[in-house]
C-alpha cells in the first residue's frame, strides 16, 4: 500500500508533526510519514487546536525536497492541489475546493487543515520540510460545537460516501508523490495553475485578518508562485498578504 514512504503509526499521539519534526532532526529519510488515530494536541495555524478525534486522518509527510528555498513557501500550495486531486476523485464532488491560504472545503465548511513547517541548513538550503495534513473522514456531526458546528463537517456526513481513514490514506500518498515529484522536476507552474483551477478564493470579495485583527479586505486577484495573495481594495490599491487568514464575504 505505501509505496516509498515509510510509515510510522499510533494509536494516539500529541501531534503527528511534532513526532515528524523530531524524526526530521534525528536524520530521518524523506518519505517518511506519521500516521495517527487520534491527536491530543494536534496544533493548526498560530497554534490553534485542532480537534482529531478517531475516525479522521491525521498524518504528517517529511519531505527533503530538491527545491530554492524561495520555493518551500508554496510547499501547503502542492499539499492542497494533491489532497484536492485525491478527495474529488474518491467522493466524486467537484465543490471540493482550496481556500487561501492553506483550507480544503466542501461548499462552504472545512473538512481538511494543512501545516507546512521548513528548516534550513548552515548554509541556507532546504533541509527538511514536514507537512501537516488532517482530513476529516468519518467523524458525526456532533463532533463539532460552538462556532466550529457551522464552519467544519466530514466527509461522510458531506457526501454520504464511507471510506476508512487508512483508504484515503492510500490514495493521498500515491497523489502525493506524482505532485512531489513534479514539484522537484517542473517547479510550481503547473501546480499553480493547477491551485487556481480548484479554488474557491480568486475573484471573490475577502477579508484579510492577521490574528483575528482586520488589516484589509477587496478582491483578491491573483495567487503568485510563493503562495502570497494579491487583493485589490475598493480604492483600487493592491496589497499583498504572504501571510494571514481571509473571510469570503
Amino acid at each position: 500500500m505505501d509505496g516509498c514512504w515509510q510509515i510510522e503509526r499510533h494509536e494516539e499521539i500529541d501531534s503527528t508533526n511534532r513526532r515528524a519534526l523530531e524524526l526530521a532532526r534525528a536524520g530521518a529519510p524523506s518519505g517518511t510519514v506519521v500516521v495517527a488515530s487520534r491527536q491530543t494536541s494536534g496544533c493548526g495555524r498560530r497554534s490553534r487546536h485542532w480537534h482529531s478525534p478517531a475516525g479522521g486522518l491525521w498524518f504528517s509527510l517529511l519531505l527533503r525536497p530538491n527545491v530554492a528555498p524561495e520555493c518551500t513557501a508554496a510547499a501547503s500550495l502542492m499539499a492542497g492541489v494533491s489532497v484536492v486531486s485525491t478527495l474529488r476523485r474518491l467522493y466524486r464532488r467537484n465543490d471540493i475546493c482550496l481556500k487561501w491560504p492553506n483550507d480544503i472545503l466542501i461548499g462552504e465548511k472545512k473538512i481538511v487543515g494543512i501545516l507546512a513547517e521548513m528548516a534550513l541548513d548552515a548554509d541556507g538550503f532546504v533541509d527538511f520540510l514536514v507537512i501537516g495534513i488532517g482530513i476529516n473522514v468519518d467523524l458525526p456531526p456532533d463532533t463539532w460545537t460552538g462556532e466550529l458546528k457551522d464552519r467544519a463537517v466530514s466527509l461522510r456526513t458531506a457526501t454520504g460516501i464511507v471510506y476508512t481513514p487508512d483508504e484515503v490514506l492510500r490514495e493521498a500518498l500515491t497523489d502525493m508523490k506524482i505532485h512531489v515529484k513534479d514539484w522537484e522536476a517542473n517547479g510550481m507552474s503547473k501546480i499553480l495553475s493547477a491551485w487556481l483551477a480548484m479554488n474557491n478564493t480568486i475573484g471573490r470579495e475577502v477579508i484579510v485578518k492577521d490574528d483575528g485583527r482586520v488589516i484589509w479586505s477587496g478582491t483578491a486577484t491573483a495567487l503568485s508562485e510563493d503562495g502570497s495573495l494579491t487583493v485589490r481594495g475598493e480604492d483600487g490599491c493592491i496589497q499583498t498578504f504572504s501571510f494571514g487568514e481571509i473571510s469570503i464575504r
